[in-house]
């Protein structure tokens, strides 16, 4: 596992944060996050999916994946998460396996990234986690902010020696 704090340039990340602040930004209701028969509701956007790029947003993110060392994008989605009474837990899972997950942070926050095996990911602005699919993991929802937002990259990387 790897986390990067202040993964870009303020003026490349204040592009971004402004992006999926717009009040024209496209966003899309999900309901049941991770099991369709539960209440859980989130807002999404999908910028690439099984490697076909969906967006018209996408260009936006090239600084992000100049900083990864990406072959192959397989999904990027953005997630916004309204804030709940309660810290929320979403469930664990894993998102693809054998490739590699980057969760970026938008927004600070107190909500989290928690992984089944204990490790605790606070929501920090302009940062990501990066680890190996098959480690599953969970966002949790905040109480703190008026949302939460975080950018799900699914990637195979360069092999490097």
């Amino acid at each position: 596992m790897k986390i990067i704090k202040n993964l870009l340039d303020n003026e490349d990340f204040l592009k971004i944060e402004k992006m999926f602040s717009d009040k024209n930004f496209p966003w899309y209701l999900i309901d049941g996050i991770l099991n369709p028969k539960s209440k859980d509701t989130q807002l999404v956007h999908m910028f690439v999916d099984k490697g076909k790029i969906l967006s018209t947003y996408f260009e936006n993110l090239y600084p992000i994946f100049k900083k990864l060392n990406i072959n192959n994008l397989i999904r990027v989605k953005a997630n916004l998460q309204l804030r709940t009474n309660n810290k929320n837990v979403g469930g664990f899972h894993i998102d693809y396996e054998n490739v590699k997950t980057a969760v970026y942070y938008i927004n600070t926050n107190n909500g989290m990234t928690i992984f089944k095996n204990g490790k605790k990911i606070k929501s920090e602005k302009n940062k990501i986690v990066i680890f190996n699919s098959n480690q599953k993991h969970s966002g949790t929802t905040c109480t703190d902010k008026q949302t939460r937002i975080v950018l799900n990259i699914n990637y195979q990387d360069l092999i490097s020696s």
